[in-house]
């Protein structure tokens, strides 16, 4: 399989697809010295499109509110594609 019939764990979107999902989320988190950046990707499992992409930059200051910023930006980004 390609690397767009699989999700970050590496099971083949059409397993997901059999479960009923139509897309998952993805991300990734680089770190250089404090500075992380963390990518997020919601992508369509039905083809591996992505839907939705977007990255948060930040210095390490408290996990929790680094995971509150995603959060909120993945929330957002789903609510918005689920609303069309």
């Amino acid at each position: 399989n390609s690397r767009a019939d699989k999700d970050p764990t590496g099971k083949s979107f059409e397993s997901i697809r059999d479960v009923g999902t139509d897309a998952v989320i993805e991300g990734q988190v680089q770190k250089h010295a404090e500075r992380f950046r963390i990518s997020v990707r919601l992508v369509r499992t039905s083809d591996g499109v992505a839907l939705w992409a977007d990255q948060v930059e930040t210095g390490f200051t408290d996990d929790l509110s680094i995971e509150d910023r995603v959060s909120a930006l993945v929330a957002e980004a789903v609510l918005t594609r689920t609303a069309d």
